[in-house]
């Protein structure tokens, strides 16, 4: 009976400083937040079977979250090192999905301007970040866009996000 005690109180305080630990412990993410965000991206034009179809890049891309799931952002994006800073840029809205402490996925939908095609674009497409610590996180991300002109293309991108 008192080895039964014993283990009821020691469960008891265990749970206590769970509970405890839990209230007091940030959340990873948040509403009100900045993050900047590096990557790399990978895109195909979807009728294209070519090994030149395929087009590797960076990008560099800032997002601020209104609430903990909603949030706008920009990107600029370079795939062609040889002659311009910036080939793209978007205007981003991002919906996501906290479901754990520190993993969320998330859906976008955006639109810009493709200055090396000289070409309007939209896409949408959903994702998954995980935040390794407070201040890092990793993300990757599949999507589908078009063209003003009807030209579809799939993408992805994978990299780091840096909540602020």
């Amino acid at each position: 009976m008192k080895m039964l005690r014993t283990l009821m109180l020691v469960l008891a305080a265990v749970a206590i400083c769970k509970v405890y630990a839990r209230a007091e412990a940030p959340q990873a993410f948040n509403a009100k937040e900045f993050s900047l965000s590096l990557y790399g991206t990978g895109a195909i034009e979807t009728d294209a079977r070519a090994k030149e179809a395929i087009e590797v890049g960076t990008g560099i891309g800032a997002d601020y979250f209104i609430t903990r799931g909603f949030g706008i952002g920009a990107r600029a994006e370079l795939s062609d090192f040889s002659h311009s800073v910036v080939d793209r840029s978007s205007g981003r809205l991002t919906a996501r999905a906290p479901l754990w402490d520190t993993v969320a996925p998330y859906g976008y939908v955006e639109g810009g301007f493709d200055f090396e095609r000289e070409r309007l674009f939209a896409g949408a497409g959903g994702g998954i970040e995980a935040r390794l610590t407070k201040r890092v996180g990793a993300f990757a991300e599949l999507g589908l866009e078009t063209t003003t002109r009807g030209e579809a293309t799939g993408r992805a991108a994978a990299g780091i996000r840096l909540p602020f």
